[in-house]
């Protein structure tokens, strides 16, 4: 509770009139924020003015919100930041989280085409995914760690190409997630093959051609496969 008075100098009531016509002016005081290294999300609480007069006091406005703004951060990063994965095979992808925290944080999730494109019948399955990296449970005001994984799958196909590339960003409209590294960068293998052979097994030549001339043999070879690269 805090108590304003207000004075003024000699007597207040002679010549039987009151000498204080109005009185203005401001009082301070202070509140202290406790700094802390919790995540916690932003915080409220209400100062609110009071009086015992029954008349004469005007209390407007009588209340005011406080909020105090949380910057503690939860830290995230993927456990690693290159991935190599054969064609028709699948990734695990995870992210590591670390902090002290009392409420939820997420973190979004999403593939960028390289090289390699996602999509049905293209190159992989593309990902758009928001990961919530801690729900707020267990010992109040403890550090707490933990690891949150998704699967990334990689699509198979009959054509020999070139190893192709796409990557996953790690986002979060949370200000108290800090995440580092942002990128993952994968590497698709290719696993297809193109069968070359001749189309025969032995040749015979003569030396010359009717000309007199050195013969000239031709030599046919064959193929069988789907390719986007030279070979």
């Amino acid at each position: 509770k805090i108590k304003f008075l207000f004075f003024s100098s000699g007597d207040p009531h002679a010549g039987g009139k009151r000498d204080i016509s109005a009185v203005n002016g401001d009082h301070c005081f202070s509140i202290y924020i406790t700094a802390d290294d919790i995540k916690e999300g932003n915080e409220t609480f209400v100062i609110r003015l009071y009086t015992k007069e029954k008349h004469g006091v005007l209390l407007s406005p009588a209340q005011v919100e406080i909020v105090i703004i949380d910057n503690d951060v939860v830290s995230v990063a993927p456990n690693q930041t290159k991935y190599s994965v054969m064609e028709g095979m699948d990734v695990t992808y995870c992210i590591n989280y670390y902090g002290t925290f009392e409420t939820s944080a997420t973190v979004h999730v999403g593939t960028f085409n390289g090289t390699a494109f996602g999509g049905l019948g293209r190159d992989y399955q593309p990902v758009d995914q928001l990961l919530v990296i801690a729900d707020g449970a267990g010992p109040f005001n403890q550090l707490k760690g933990g690891e949150l994984c998704i699967t990334v799958s990689v699509f198979d196909d009959s054509i020999l190409e070139d190893t192709q590339t796409f990557s996953i960003h790690l986002s979060s409209d949370d200000s108290c997630v800090q995440i580092g590294p942002v990128y993952t960068s994968f590497c698709i293998l290719d696993n297809d093959t193109v069968k070359v052979s001749l189309n025969a097994s032995s040749y015979e030549t003569p030396e010359e051609d009717s000309s007199g001339a050195g013969a000239q043999l031709p030599i046919w070879i064959s193929f069988d496969g789907q390719f986007e690269r030279p070979v």
